[in-house]
């Protein structure tokens, strides 16, 4: 128990803390994927620019009439793109509790 208190503790040490208005220049480590146009690197939510994707819960239509979890898919393949490799964001702005950035693998 109490090891896993300090891991804890050194994780929110590691995560930089930001204020509202601040929009570092670059973000850069392994990203997870929030939805198909969000993901998350150090504990830093970042939105890609340029782009919107279905939110993760949202379901859409095909030409048959039937429906699928297009927000499961766009995330999906966001991860299969990021492959587990090095994201490096740029950042240029903030939305909500993200920062808007331009993002590249490789």
């Amino acid at each position: 128990m109490r090891l896993a208190a300090i891991a804890l503790l050194a994780a929110c040490a590691a995560a930089p803390a930001l204020a509202y208005d601040d929009v570092p220049g670059e973000i850069a480590g392994r990203a997870s994927v929030v939805d198909g146009d969000t993901i998350e690197i150090r504990g830093i939510r970042i939105r890609i620019g340029g782009i919107d994707a279905p939110e993760s819960d949202q379901t859409c239509g095909r030409g048959d009439q039937s429906v699928y979890l297009c927000g499961n898919a766009s995330a999906a393949y966001l991860d299969r793109l990021l492959a587990g490799r090095t994201v490096v964001c740029r950042g240029h702005d903030r939305s909500y509790d993200r920062v808007v950035a331009a993002c590249s693998v490789g």
